[in-house]
C-alpha cells in the first residue's frame, strides 16, 4: 500500500466521525454545500441552521455538537460577526472551529474575525463553481489538528 493510499484511508476514517454545521439563511446555498460535502464523504454528518438563532438553539440545546461550523456572514437579524462572538463567548462552544463563508470580506474584517478566532475564510463565489476542493483542504487541516486563520476559494 502506498503512503498516499494510507493517508487517504486515514483521512476518510477521520471524516466518517465528523459532524459539520452549516449556518445560512439561503436554502439553495445550504443544499449546494450539503451536496459538496456528500461528494467528499457521504458518512460526514451534516446539520444546518437557517439563522443564528436557529443555530444557538441547536448548539445550546445539545441537539448537535459539530466538529466544525461553516457560517454565512450576511444573515438577517444576527449577522455572522455577532453569531461568532456569541459562540466564542460560550465555554462549551468556543473551541469549535468556525469557517466564515462570504461573497466579500475586506482586510479590516479579516483582521476582526481573526481576533475572534475564525479558523478559515471561504469565498461564497466558490459555491457557484466547485467548493469541494476548498472544503477538502479545510477538513483535512482540521483532521490534522492544524491551527490557522486563512482565506481560500
Amino acid at each position: 500500500m502506498t503512503a498516499r493510499l494510507r493517508k487517504l484511508k486515514w483521512f476518510t476514517k477521520i471524516l466518517r466521525k465528523m459532524e459539520v454545521l452549516y449556518i445560512d439563511d439561503d436554502l439553495e446555498d445550504v443544499e449546494i454545500f450539503r451536496e459538496e460535502l456528500y461528494e467528499i464523504d457521504p458518512a460526514i454528518r451534516f446539520c444546518y441552521a437557517v439563522s443564528a438563532d436557529d443555530a444557538f438553539k441547536k448548539l445550546t440545546g445539545n441537539l448537535i455538537r459539530p466538529d466544525v461550523i461553516f457560517m454565512d456572514y450576511h444573515m438577517p437579524v444576527v449577522d455572522g460577526h455577532e453569531c461568532i462572538k456569541v459562540i466564542k463567548e460560550r465555554n462549551a462552544l468556543k473551541n469549535i472551529p468556525i469557517v466564515l463563508v462570504s461573497t466579500s470580506i475586506n482586510s479590516k474584517q479579516v483582521d476582526e474575525f481573526n481576533k475572534l478566532g475564525v479558523y478559515y475564510f471561504l469565498s461564497k463565489s466558490a459555491l457557484a463553481i466547485d467548493m469541494k476542493p476548498a472544503i477538502k483542504v479545510i477538513l483535512n487541516s482540521l483532521c490534522k489538528g492544524e491551527v490557522r486563520n486563512s482565506t481560500t476559494g
